[in-house]
């Protein structure tokens, strides 16, 4: 369900994505105690919107990802901006001194995100994907922006930035293993380039059909 249109002359639609669930949390920058989560299915009418914003006033376009519940905004999010800072961090900062504060993690069917609002809270959210075809259309939108994300599997964590050239996601991909991977899972998803950045630690994630959010699970943690 890729699509692409212009909202305005200014605006465009990457990506609108069906959601299963939607969780979120916000909390306080220092909190370390258990999160406490809210959790919203989706029949339907819940979804994932990528917009491509490039205001006439700035040089850097935003990547706006919205989640949409019937007519109500659930969450808003400049990607694109916490991808550049997520960028100049790991490049300043080689050696993972520094807690990052912009964090994506990703398992199929669920992406995760992280990230500082009003300079005095941490913002959480995870989105459950209806399809591995629209996880992976997301993925790749991620991977265009050069946005660090760490996928993790159970057996051994891959910390590896996809990346593509295009919006063109038939293109033929130049890492084979990858590709027949999504082949394998999800025919017709979206093919991606070799990766080409650095990655944020990899977090351990949820369990093989868990329905909790990746940060619930005993010797899990969400930074």
């Amino acid at each position: 369900m890729y699509s692409h249109s212009q909202r305005a002359s200014n605006t465009q639609e990457l990506a609108r994505l069906l959601l299963a669930k939607f969780s979120h949390t916000t909390t306080p920058i220092e909190y370390n105690s258990p999160l406490s989560w809210t959790h919203i299915v989706g029949y339907g009418d819940i979804v994932a919107i990528f917009e491509k914003n490039q205001e006439p006033a700035s040089a850097l376009p935003k990547i706006l990802l919205r989640i949409i519940k019937d007519q109500s905004i659930l969450e808003e999010v400049d990607l694109a901006h916490f991808a550049r800072e997520a960028g100049s961090l790991i490049h300043s900062t080689p050696n993972g001194g520094t807690k990052a504060l912009f964090t994506v993690i990703v398992k199929s069917p669920c992406l995760a995100v992280k990230y500082p609002c009003d300079g005095t809270h941490t913002r959480r959210f995870q989105l459950k994907f209806s399809s591995d075809r629209d996880y992976y259309t997301a993925l790749a939108i991620l991977s265009e922006i050069s946005c660090p994300f760490t996928e993790s599997t159970a057996a051994q964590p891959s910390k590896r930035l996809l990346t593509s050239s295009s919006w063109n996601f038939n293109r033929p991909s130049t890492a084979p293993p990858l590709r027949e991977t999504l082949s394998a899972v999800a025919p017709g998803a979206p093919a991606f380039s070799n990766p080409s950045c650095s990655m944020v630690p990899s977090i351990g994630l949820a369990a093989p059909g868990s329905q909790r959010p990746l940060s619930q699970h005993p010797g899990t943690s969400f930074l």
